[in-house]
């Protein structure tokens, strides 16, 4: 049985935001094997064509993402996802209202690591 005690807590309001580009906001939470990153982007806000070798897992959580992949737009809206392999070219930009997205990196992106959440003590009780 694993110890419950190495359960982490953290909320992505105590970390230091990154902007990688204008428009662009995004925080992170580490595990030992994936990173979980928070990420706003401003209505227009464009994140340029890029590749990682880090599997990426994304969920709009609000508004719309334009992706880009293959030289081809496809807009995900709220509750739709993607994933893109490691190595695989793609952008993005914020839709007319902007988005807020959940992206998965597997492994975890080091790169990303000055926007980490600290754990946080764990809660005593259930909160409403």
């Amino acid at each position: 049985m694993t110890d419950p005690t190495q359960v982490q807590f953290f909320s992505y309001d105590d970390a230091d935001a990154l902007h990688p580009v204008p428009g662009i906001e995004m925080r992170a939470v580490f595990g030992a094997g994936a990173s979980v990153n928070l990420v706003d982007l401003a209505s227009g806000a464009e994140l340029p064509l890029h590749s990682h070798p880090h599997e990426q897992i994304g969920v709009v959580l609000e508004g719309v993402l334009v992706l880009i992949v293959g030289g081809r737009e496809h807009r995900l809206g709220v509750n739709e996802a993607c994933v893109v392999p490691g190595g695989v070219e793609h952008g993005g930009r914020g839709g007319p209202e902007g988005c807020r997205v959940l992206d998965v990196f597997i492994p975890g992106r080091e790169d990303y690591r000055s926007a980490a959440a600290p754990p946080r003590v764990p809660p005593s009780s259930p909160t409403s």
